[in-house]
């Protein structure tokens, strides 16, 4: 196990270059640049998804003051509002799906860059901006702190895609897959445990391993992880193809030159045979 820290732009050329196995990685953009540009990585599970039959994970906030006083209501109120939202990835896609529905481009927002959660929570709290991007445990603090409020979650925008996956490169894909599908093996018996939900031992792991409080982690929605790890993969077509529009990448990859069911489909087959 090796920890990047907070420089997750090491992580995929990590992988590439065999310094790690495998990563848990966003759905990204640089997946579909690393295949364009020859390289054998490819997702492989589901790491979390936006579950329409879950509580909210992920959910575009609004200010609790624009909110009062009306400033934001229905979705088509984004226009001309001041909005948090890193571009070049998931977020950037999820607020053009928001935009599109509603007959608007990222043109009739402001969008600014604010990387740290709590930041975005003060700068709701003082009005500077009106909507931000959150996930937990960072909404339950918006709502508790009295900043923001729920806006629109993401799974009203985009239920069921795989924001969190998988991926292997080519230590398993090329050199060792019965490793890789041990692992997934594992993995699943470890999301058999996650989905028992909030016990003691769930909660004290979290704890453990994010430095979270368990109080927080108790008081928050837990994201969905699909129990036989199978990506969403017309999702992640949809991701392509928005990532072309914008410019992001240069063509477009069939599905399975990016992406595999071979690991997950081994490993359930292995705990069928146990």
């Amino acid at each position: 196990l090796i920890d990047f820290g907070s420089s997750s732009s090491e992580i995929l050329p990590g992988l590439i270059s065999g310094q790690l196995d495998a990563i848990g990685y966003t759905a990204s953009v640089g997946i579909n640049n690393a295949v364009l540009q020859g390289n054998n990585v490819k997702i492989v599970a589901d790491k979390g998804f936006i579950d329409p039959d879950n509580c909210i994970t992920d959910a575009w906030v609004a200010s609790k003051s624009a909110l009062d006083d009306g400033v934001i209501a229905g979705e088509e109120t984004i226009a001309g509002k001041n909005v948090v939202a890193p571009q070049g990835g998931t977020v950037e896609y999820v607020l053009d799906v928001l935009l599109a529905r509603n007959g608007l481009t990222m043109n009739d927002v402001n969008v600014s860059v604010i990387r740290d959660s709590a930041a975005r929570i003060e700068a709701l709290n003082n009005g500077s901006i009106q909507v931000s991007v959150l996930s937990e445990p960072w909404i339950t603090r918006a709502k508790d702190s009295g900043a923001a409020e729920v806006w629109v979650p993401y799974y009203e925008i985009v239920p069921n895609m795989s924001f969190g996956t998988i991926v292997f490169g080519p230590n398993i894909l090329d050199k060792n897959p019965e490793a890789g599908v041990a692992f997934i093996a594992a993995y699943l018996k470890g999301i058999e445990q996650f989905n028992q939900g909030k016990t003691d031992r769930n909660v004290a792991l979290i704890a453990e391993f994010t430095q979270l409080d368990p109080q927080d982690i108790r008081e928050s929605c837990w994201t969905s992880f699909k129990p036989d790890g199978k990506v969403d993969t017309e999702t992640l077509l949809g991701f392509q193809d928005w990532a072309l529009d914008k410019g992001y990448i240069d063509s477009l990859l069939d599905l399975d030159q990016f992406w595999t069911s071979e690991f997950v489909d081994a490993a359930l087959l292995k705990f069928q045979t146990e």
